[in-house]
């Protein structure tokens, strides 16, 4: 079957900080690989485990997977099925008192996918968790990015995972990631304070090399000139290299032209009525 040019070049993020899946999954293998969970958020009631079931489809759907849990992980006593955008995820609840199988050390097998899925436990209610979607990274190898943005991210928050954005066919760096901060002050480091999160980030200690960061409900900024505080519709650089319809002027738009309704200037459609 043929994939579409968006298909073809789709990019896989690659966690830089943890070894989430290994061995790399090979074409018609039967090798049974290990997935470690990485999902950010809390749970209610705390001390929930969560899986990773992305990977197990088409293989197992929610209900299959349900049965296999309890199957391998008999005293789990309750469980829901979720999801967070393209990721489906169990959210598991066991108690230590019962976790005769070390739910956590075995993690949970799914046969028919070849995989086996280690979890990951609930964090904190108090964390306040931002995830980065981060582009114009400088082209340099995994290991310098990975030092550059946990040197140039460690002053918003506790860094939990970086990750850069590969080429799916060549696992070539394309020059975008994502972060995973928590930017909830730790209550044992008082003195610990955060700054806020800007659009435009300085690269480590640099004064002129930057990148751009992304993240829902962030405050305004321009799309145009990159900056924090106004949009781009409302951008004077961006203003400045529009061009009026009406009178043919940069500046403003066609609505916005105080000359437009003016009888000094012809009207076009009219004109040609007439003649």
């Amino acid at each position: 079957m043929h994939k579409t040019y968006a298909e073809a070049t789709r990019a896989t993020n690659v966690s830089l900080l943890h070894t989430d899946i290994t061995p790399t999954q090979q074409e018609n293998d039967n090798i049974t690989r290990v997935l470690q969970t990485r999902i950010y958020r809390s749970s209610r009631p705390a001390g929930a485990f969560f899986f990773d079931t992305t990977s197990c489809k088409p293989a197992y759907h929610d209900q299959q997977c349900m049965i296999e849990l309890k199957k391998q992980h008999p005293n789990v006593h309750a469980c829901f099925a979720l999801s967070d955008g393209p990721t489906r995820y169990l959210e598991v609840y066991v108690t230590s008192a019962n976790d005769s199988n070390d739910i956590q050390r075995n993690g949970l097998t799914f046969p028919d996918a070849h995989l086996q899925v280690l979890p990951c436990k609930a964090i904190n209610d108090q964390a306040k968790i931002i995830n980065l979607k981060l582009s114009h990274l400088p082209m340099f190898t995994p290991n310098e990015v990975l030092e550059g943005l946990k040197t140039s991210l460690a002053v918003f928050g506790n860094v939990l995972d970086i990750g850069i954005a590969t080429e799916k066919a060549t696992g070539l760096f394309m020059g975008s990631g994502y972060a995973v901060l928590d930017i909830q002050t730790n209550s044992e480091t008082p003195d610990v304070t955060y700054q806020q999160l800007s659009h435009q980030i300085n690269w480590m200690e640099s004064t002129t090399d930057v990148f751009r960061a992304t993240w829902n409900n962030m405050p305004t900024w321009c799309r145009y000139y990159h900056k924090d505080g106004h949009t781009k519709f409302t951008c004077e650089s961006s203003k400045a290299r529009i061009l009026c319809y009406s009178c043919h002027e940069q500046g403003h738009r066609s609505y916005e032209c105080i000359r437009r309704n003016s009888s000094t200037v012809p009207n076009k459609k009219k004109t040609e009525r007439l003649l």
